[in-house]
């Protein structure tokens, strides 16, 4: 059973980001800016060097048409010994 003040505090979190970036928008000048502001607030992003990251990208990211995974949702785990290419 999920604790509702836990579920309401997630989506608040989420709504605080999106609204700290969307007040931080008239200083963000190019791509490169807002792909930084993206991590900054903990959206996971492919590298920016990526074919499919460009400025509509971005732009869909930040009024979530497009799904990235956000910090909290992801877990990153060692892997002491990795298999062979």
């Amino acid at each position: 059973m999920v604790d509702r003040s836990q579920q309401d505090n997630k989506e608040n979190i989420g709504d605080v980001s999106q609204a700290s970036i969307g007040k931080s928008m008239p200083l963000i000048h190019n791509m490169e800016e807002l792909y930084e502001a993206l991590q900054r607030h903990g959206y996971v992003m492919p590298k920016l060097t990526c074919q499919l990251v460009n400025k509509a990208y971005l732009q869909n990211v930040l009024r979530k048409k497009f799904w990235v995974p956000h910090q909290n949702d992801v877990r990153f785990r060692n892997c002491p010994k990795p298999p062979a290419a």
